[in-house]
């Protein structure tokens, strides 16, 4: 009976021993994964704060000046006498308008 205490005694020691080793390795392991998640936020908003960089260096804001439109053109306007005003307006046609377009903006051909 006495050997058999013993035997139990050391089997429970040995069951404690591998529980506390199990709890040691899962508290590192939840230490190391909320290390991770620090590390990932960290590095997500480096990112995010280098993107914005990149753009506002990228595409400036233009100061005092309206920024330009993508379909703003660069040529010159039309100038009065490329559209007189005695012209009839009922009497213009499609043609007309395209070729006073084509005229007055360049490659843009609107026929």
């Amino acid at each position: 009976m006495g050997s058999d205490i013993r035997e139990i005694r050391k089997l429970l020691k040995s069951y404690v021993t591998r529980l506390d080793n199990k709890d040691s390795a899962s508290r590192t392991t939840k230490e190391w994964r909320i290390v991770a998640r620090v590390l990932d936020r960290i590095f997500f908003f480096c990112y995010i704060g280098t993107i914005v960089v990149s753009l506002f260096t990228i595409f400036p804001r233009e100061s005092g000046v309206q920024a330009r439109s993508a379909f703003t053109t660069t040529t010159t306007p039309a100038t009065p006498e490329m559209a007189p005003e005695d012209v009839d307006i009922e009497a213009v046609t499609v043609s007309d308008m395209s070729s006073f377009m084509y005229e007055a903006y360049g490659d843009i051909d609107y026929r």
